[in-house]
């Protein structure tokens, strides 16, 4: 019989006792500061797209036949003065612009934790 409690004996439940903890302070503070800075920089492109444009002017100037871009112009009356304007321009971009910029920040987070019993 003797034999059969020491195997038992492991098994068997034992009594447990806990200890209360008591911390060992009374108050405490805790500062923190955190700095933090972020720079970005990026650049825009803008482009402009135009049509197909023709455009013609003038005085004292007379078209020889419908007006196209290929009509020929002759001056009206050659002793007074003339101007002939003639513009064309082929669709596609007609300008381009880089904006470029930086954009910096900072920021500064202050906390404080107090602690007390």
């Amino acid at each position: 019989m003797k034999w059969l409690l020491l195997i038992l004996l492991p098994f068997l439940p034992a009594a447990v006792i806990a200890q209360s903890v008591t911390p060992s302070f009374t108050n405490a503070t805790i500062n923190s500061t955190t700095n933090s800075t972020q720079t970005i920089a990026e650049t825009i492109r803008v482009e402009t797209y135009g049509g197909t444009q023709f455009s013609v002017s003038g005085t004292n100037v007379t078209p020889a036949g419908n007006l196209a871009a290929t009509t020929t112009y002759t001056v009206t009356d050659p002793t007074l003065p003339f101007s002939y304007n003639n513009v064309s321009l082929t669709a596609g971009i007609v300008e381009t612009q880089d904006i470029t910029r930086t954009i910096s920040t900072t920021s500064t987070t202050q906390s404080l934790s107090v602690f007390s019993q």
